[in-house]
């Protein structure tokens, strides 16, 4: 089931669906507002040129849809109050636009403009001209926003009688708001608007940061939150999910995700999925990235990853997102278009995908009569990175061997042709030690090493006792793995076993032979035996 999103204007959805695309907002000084005459004048040609429409002198991180002060009991489908629709002011609301001017600075707001233009009448209806100030005590069909324009600061003292005579509000209080004429209107650019203005609507803080971010945006949802219509509240689990195709070497820093209502917490999960899957998380999918936030406000938002995930040019990924709203409803922001609103959302096979009960269902297949269906909004922002290098070869490693009295019994160099060796140990054994490993291409292995005996982690020149590498049918006992740089992520492993000569001792002409298996004997034992034919001696062993 669709829900329409009508509002009085929709400034707000469609600013917010263009910036987050990264198609402005551009600086003054790149874009200035003057026709291609030079100036103002609405007569002259006002055309940007093709090369400067997507600049963006900032990205879009959040737009945060604030509650208005003017709340109402009952709405007409047209997003008007019902004739007898009970107003309330909502102080609530109020504190969070004072907080958000805190935080973020300006908030923008739609209003009804008792003037609508710079050189427009002024009839004085709800504006007082001599203070600028306005209080409008109706919203309906004639008092419809009609302007936009930024709050920047309030005065909690400012008294109600500075307004229009006949049009007071009920109590002190006003935001001091920027209009966008210049400096000769108004309070050098400025007036006040009370705090109990019932046109009051559309309030965002917008919030950006440095257009060099990140490097790469991978998106589809260009209608994004602009769309005529949005999917119903689901009353079970049920996600979306957008696959992308990695263009570079890079790592996902963030992603984007929309928000319906307020107190949503987004549960996000990235995976590196087969280039032939057919689906978000299909069987041989590698989970790369996890994130889980609590957002306070319906709007555009980015969530950034605790730990970016790493993916190589060409791979794809999918980024899959689970809304519940703080109703407890979970919700599917995909692009609606429809017939009734002459617009029309496109989605490609293989692009977005709504999923529940684990089953997910390609936005392509949707269809439904005067409606098209679009893509999931969600947007993944990256950074370049180097590219990953192969995992270094393990060229030579040195080893020690020891006896039970700590004396060394063998040094040796050990060159690896092989990913699978078997060493052999002299006699005597009782442990030894590894270090010195060398790497193809000069690479540390400090860095660039992991060494593990029975899979426990080892650190080099430490003891190995013989019991550790000695096992039955010449099992792995150590393990040496290869790390490329800078992330790690291509690996090559070494695997040895061991096997170790027996101590024997030998005496009288071989006659008697003593075999240590278990290293209780020092390498350097000498066994000596003398042969018996009577006395007290041969009687007692004879006996025995």
């Amino acid at each position: 089931r669709l829900v329409g999103s009508e509002m009085c204007i929709r400034d707000r959805p469609k600013a917010t669906a263009l910036l987050s695309t990264w198609q402005g907002a551009a600086s003054e000084a790149a874009v200035p507002y003057q026709n291609e005459e030079g100036n103002t004048n609405e007569a002259g040609t006002w055309d940007v040129a093709a090369a400067s429409r997507n600049l963006s002198a900032i990205h879009l991180q959040n737009a945060d849809f604030l509650a208005s002060p003017a709340a109402f009991d009952k709405y007409e489908s047209n997003g008007l109050p019902s004739a007898d629709a009970a107003y309330t002011y909502d102080a609530d609301a109020t504190a969070a636009i004072k907080t958000a001017l805190m935080n973020s600075g300006a908030v923008a707001i739609a209003y009804f403009a008792d003037q609508s233009t710079p050189d427009g009448a002024q009839n004085g209806d709800y504006f007082n001209y001599t203070n600028y100030c306005q209080y409008v005590d109706v919203l309906d069909a004639s008092t419809i926003q009609n302007h936009g324009v930024s709050i920047v600061g309030w005065d909690d003292d400012y008294s109600s009688t500075y307004f229009k005579t006949g049009k007071q509000p009920p109590a002190n209080g006003a935001w001091l708001v920027k209009n966008s004429w210049g400096s000769g209107w108004g309070l050098n650019g400025y007036f006040w608007l009370s705090y109990y203005d019932r046109t009051i609507a559309q309030v965002t803080s917008f919030q950006g940061e440095s257009a060099d971010n990140y490097d790469n945006i991978y998106q589809y949802d260009y209608l994004g939150l602009a769309s005529a219509m949005q999917f119903q509240p689901q009353d079970q689990e049920t996600g979306i999910a957008n696959v992308f195709t990695a263009k570079g070497n890079e790592k996902i820093q963030a992603v984007s995700a929309v928000t319906l209502v307020p107190d949503t917490t987004v549960s996000v999960k990235i995976y590196k999925v087969p280039a032939d899957a057919a689906e978000p998380v299909p069987n041989g999918a590698k989970l790369i990235a996890e994130q889980s936030e609590v957002i306070a406000y319906s709007g555009y938002h980015t969530i950034n990853l605790d730990t970016p995930a790493a993916i190589a040019a060409g791979e794809k990924f999918s980024v899959v997102q689970v809304i519940k709203g703080g109703d407890g409803s979970w919700y599917t922001p995909v692009e609606i278009g429809a017939d009734a609103s002459s617009q029309k959302a496109v989605c490609n096979r293989g692009e977005s995908y709504m999923i529940a009960d684990s089953t997910p269902m390609d936005m392509k297949d949707a269809l439904q009569a005067g409606v098209t269906f679009g893509n999931a909004m969600i947007k993944a922002f990256t950074k370049d990175v180097e590219p990953e290098s192969d995992a270094p070869l393990l060229q030579t490693f040195d080893y020690e061997a020891y006896d039970i009295t700590d004396t060394k019994i063998k040094s040796e160099t050990v060159t690896v042709d092989s990913t699978s060796l078997i060493l052999n140990l002299p006699a005597g054994t009782s442990y030894i030690k590894i270090q010195n490993p060398v790497l193809s291409d000069s690479a540390d292995s400090d860095t660039q090493l992991t060494v593990k005996v029975n899979g426990n982690a080892y650190t080099l020149g430490n003891s190995i006792a013989k019991a550790d590498l000695i096992k039955e049918n010449n099992e792995t006992a150590v393990v040496m793995t290869t790390k490329s740089t800078p992330d790690g992520t291509n690996t090559k492993d070494y695997e040895f076993s061991f096997i170790c000569d027996l101590l024997v001792l030998k005496a009288d002409s071989d006659n008697v032979m003593v075999t240590d298996a278990r290293g209780y004997l020092p390498a350097s034992a000498a066994l000596t035996a003398d042969k018996l034919n009577s006395g007290a001696t041969f009687d007692a062993v004879k006996t025995a």
